[in-house]
């Protein structure tokens, strides 16, 4: 509606916008990237609808009021799993010593507030996490990450890696089997999501992927299906457009 970060967001818009959500019937869980300037309000309204929430911090800016933010949340029993940061390697605006840190001292204030319970974790891409060969097996980048973490979180984009439309789904499903291969490596009982997957709707073709409505909604009617066949969490990126953030090049959305 215009807002640009950190503008405040009211939570009659937040209410708007999660009622249209839950028209969706595949939708059971949201996840959210910030927790000040009105978003911290987003996880009790959710629980009204009976959405599970992977509640997100946004620790480049504010850090202290996001963590205040996200225990009071979770005290209140609003909160499902715990998401540090966003793809803070990937970008550069941390170190992995610095970002497991952090994991652990969102970890160890949730100890303090008796929610010890809630998973944390942090996203990244899969090409920052893992290492595929061409044989499609992978080895995890940075074991002690992984290991820091109660869940993986991993974002995975068949259109970035320049993925035909009509491979997508099976570009997506490798890379997402050879990630759960890696970390079961070492710890077999680590669940693995995908955080974020998704296709454009309009902007540039990158290799053989070309944006448009037809291939988005091709690709998410694929992913929901492949999804609930073989019993995979994922989080489909995005619900709405956000006019703020619009590349000239890309612009995904959900239809």
């Amino acid at each position: 509606d215009g807002q640009v970060p950190p503008d405040y967001v009211p939570v009659e818009q937040v209410r708007q916008r999660l009622a249209i959500i839950t028209r969706k019937p595949h939708v059971q869980w949201i996840r959210t990237y910030s927790a000040t300037n009105g978003l911290e309000k987003i996880p009790e309204e959710a629980d009204k609808l009976g959405l599970q929430v992977a509640m997100g911090i946004w620790i480049r800016d504010n850090k202290k009021q996001e963590i205040d933010n996200l225990v009071a949340t979770a005290q209140a029993g609003y909160v499902d799993i715990a998401v540090v940061g966003n793809e803070e390697l990937y970008s550069n605006s941390s170190t992995v010593n610095q970002l497991i840190k952090d994991i652990n001292d969102v970890r160890q204030r949730l100890i303090d507030a008796n929610c010890a319970d809630i998973p944390v974790t942090t996203p990244e891409p899969f090409e920052t996490l893992f290492a595929m060969d061409a044989k499609g097996s992978c080895t995890v980048i940075y074991p002690q990450l992984i290991n820091s973490i109660d869940v993986v979180f991993v974002n995975i984009y068949p259109f970035h890696k320049g993925a035909h439309i009509n491979i997508a789904l099976q570009d997506l499903a490798l890379r997402y089997q050879c990630a759960v291969d890696a970390v079961h490596e070492l710890d077999p009982n680590k669940p693995v999501i995908i955080a974020e997957t998704g296709w454009p709707s309009d902007g540039l073709t990158k290799i053989d992927a070309e944006p448009s409505l037809p291939n988005l909604a091709r690709y998410f009617y694929e992913v929901a299906e492949w999804a609930a066949d073989n019993n995979v969490q994922l989080f489909y990126f995005e619900a709405f457009d956000e006019k703020w953030k619009e590349n000239p090049n890309y612009l995904f959305t959900l239809i």
